[in-house]
């Protein structure tokens, strides 16, 4: 595995890199990123750009939340946390977080179906200072002996530390059951689990210009991926699954909001009906 190797990406995952990629400060993922090929994702992204040209501010306004958060949060406690990054994919934000705050964190859980043995494998080789505290997991996210062993894991092993669970990018592609069957296996009898969420809104949620958006973009990602539908939730839907858990809303933003917190201004998101991607944290 020479300095120059790279891991091809898939087109979908590539076109959310090609997106994401600037969301990624730190020195040491912005190195990983050099290690993937994202030329598969060329001919998608060019076909989104025709749709909406500015749609990477999404995706770095939700990476944004994510990093932000976890970032507060953890050094707002002197205590070591497990992150556990469910459809992880080829994201560094592994990396991200270990680069900002090393000795606060036990481990990172990082657990897509495909892949993730080439990722720990370019771990090794390349950031062994942080490879040690990463542990890849190649499973379905949904299936009962992946989610038996995540409820052992924060159950047994990790009773005593608190969990940041991390639900990015996954849950259009999550109908009802099979979120609730997740979210059940997050609960902790300390409540010191936090589980974040970044989801879609349904489409009745948004201004009449805004729908064709969302509703392009994933209709092109679809003929790429083999998906068949996209899956939407409001916050009330969300809330239903979590307090049904015993869970609490500790924070929700909008695209408005986060955009406001990344850039300091609104330029592409001025009102709650313009943005159809929501982040949210529940304390579980």
């Amino acid at each position: 595995m020479g300095n120059n190797y790279k891991i091809k990406l898939e087109p979908t995952a590539a076109l959310v890199m090609k997106w994401g990629k600037r969301a990624f400060k730190k020195e040491t993922p912005q190195k990983f990123i050099e290690h993937l090929d994202l030329s598969n994702g060329t001919e998608l992204y060019e076909k989104c750009h025709q749709i909406c040209d500015w749609y990477e501010e999404v995706i770095l306004n939700r990476k944004f939340f994510i990093n932000d958060f976890i970032n507060s949060e953890i050094s707002n406690s002197d205590e070591e946390y497990l992150i556990v990054n469910l459809a992880a994919g080829k994201s560094p934000l592994a990396l991200e977080i270990l680069e900002e705050n090393h000795d606060r964190i036990d481990k990172v859980l990082e657990i897509d179906v495909a892949g993730m043995d080439k990722k720990k494998e370019l771990y090794d080789k390349f950031f062994p200072e942080y490879s040690h505290k990463i542990k890849c997991i190649t499973a379905d996210i949904t299936s009962s002996p992946m989610l038996a062993l995540l409820n052992n894991l924060l159950h047994e092993f990790y009773n005593d530390h608190p969990c940041i669970i991390i639900l990015e990018g996954i849950t259009y592609y999550l109908n009802k059951r099979d979120l609730e069957k997740m979210i059940s296996s997050f609960r902790s009898a300390e409540k010191n689990n936090l589980v974040i969420v970044e989801y879609m809104v349904p489409e009745e949620k948004l201004s009449n210009q805004r729908k064709k958006i969302p509703t392009q973009i994933f209709n092109t990602i679809k003929e790429y991926s083999g998906l068949e539908e996209i899956v939407t939730y409001s916050i009330d839907d969300l809330s239903q699954i979590f307090e049904s858990n015993d869970a609490e809303l500790k924070v929700m933003n909008n695209m408005m909001q986060i955009e406001h917190y990344r850039k300091g201004n609104n330029q592409y998101f001025r009102n709650t009906e313009e943005g159809w991607i929501e982040c949210a944290v529940w304390r579980i």
